[in-house]
């Protein structure tokens, strides 16, 4: 059997190929909560074997998941400080929206000389923080709109 090669690259797409070999595997292998215990394998060119850790087997199969599925899968790396642009670009905000924030302490940010600069973790978690309270509001608007009735 043919070992495959990982070729690092900025984007990939996923070849049809791919998806329909992810659509070969049993659900019992790779869906979300259905696993008992699922272990994968590394191994080199000349026999060296290592099992993934579960935190990293978790992360694949996740992966093959969305892929069989047609999903979208996008994985991408990031430096650990971003610039106050890329922050915004991040949350989807103004970059004067994102330095407001920074300054009544809502995101955490420190300066690099005269530069504002962003810890990327803790602009992905300010991201998570952020949508968590705008479902917990659409949760409470559905429940305004339920207890004031239909009125179509």
């Amino acid at each position: 059997m043919a070992v495959p090669t990982i070729e690092m690259r900025e984007s990939m797409t996923i070849t049809p190929e791919q998806t329909q070999a992810a659509r070969r595997l049993p659900d019992e292998f790779i869906a979300p909560g259905q696993q008992t215990r699922v272990r994968l394998i590394l191994e080199t060119s000349i026999g060296e074997s290592k099992e993934l850790p579960d935190e990293l087997t978790g992360l694949v199969l996740r992966a093959l998941w969305t892929v069989r599925n047609g999903g979208r899968l996008s994985l991408e790396s990031m430096p650990a400080e971003v610039t106050s642009t890329t922050a915004a670009g991040i949350l989807g905000v103004s970059r004067p929206t994102l330095m407001k924030w920074a300054k009544e302490g809502l995101i955490a940010s420190h300066k690099v000389g005269t530069h504002t600069r962003f810890m990327a973790e803790e602009v992905l978690n300010f991201k998570e923080r952020r949508r968590e309270q705008q479902k917990e509001a659409f949760r409470q608007m559905m429940s305004v709109a339920d207890d004031l009735g239909d009125f179509s």
